[in-house]
């Protein structure tokens, strides 16, 4: 298991404050036929949740600019919700180093927030309850602050919300609209 570092939770912090984080406030029943679990997803979860990080991973740094030029790469392997999409994630803001293991956590955190999105806008239901409660045991989460907020907004999910889920949605939900901005100024941009 690797410690977070002070640095990594400011990082961690300020990418999910920039990046792709929108959650939601427990799940609403979802109108109509829920669809078949997605199995390809269900199963990158399993993986994740059973996986164990390079350890030299945590030693090798990467700045945000060579973490967007992999992001790609470090994504491998994590489900998305359909449509779901990592493009928020600010990396070249990023003022200093990450390890690709932090950089990774970044990544499944953000992971994270969009699941919690599904199953609160009701889209994929069955397979954003499983995923939302192997959340904490991702490779890149488990053991670290991350894996225990999600740990703590998978218990409240589970009981249909509760005070650590709301906190972390009323973080994410902002942090949404700076998501969209972001996207819409580098699409402007033509860097898209």
């Amino acid at each position: 298991m690797h410690t977070l570092s002070g640095r990594y939770i400011t990082a961690a912090v300020a990418l999910l404050t920039l990046g792709t984080c929108a959650l939601a406030v427990g799940a609403r029943a979802h109108a109509g036929v829920e669809p078949a679990p997605d199995a390809v997803g269900l199963q990158q979860s399993a993986q994740l949740a059973s996986a164990t990080l390079d350890p030299a991973s945590s030693s090798v740094q990467i700045s945000g600019p060579e973490a967007a030029a992999m992001s790609g790469a470090l994504a491998d392997g994590v489900p998305l919700p359909e449509g779901g999409t990592l493009d928020g994630i600010q990396w070249t803001e990023l003022d200093g180093y990450l390890s690709r293991a932090q950089a990774r956590g970044v990544i499944e955190f953000n992971a994270a927030c969009q699941w919690h999105r599904a199953l609160r806008d009701g889209r994929e239901v069955s397979t954003a309850t499983a995923i939302i409660q192997q959340l904490p045991s991702w490779d890149a989460l488990r053991g670290e602050t991350t894996g225990e907020i999600t740990a703590a907004a998978a218990q409240d999910a589970a009981a249909g919300g509760g005070p650590r889920l709301s906190a972390l949605l009323r973080d994410c939900d902002a942090s949404h609209a700076q998501e969209l901005a972001y996207i819409a100024q580098r699409r402007t941009q033509g860097q898209q």
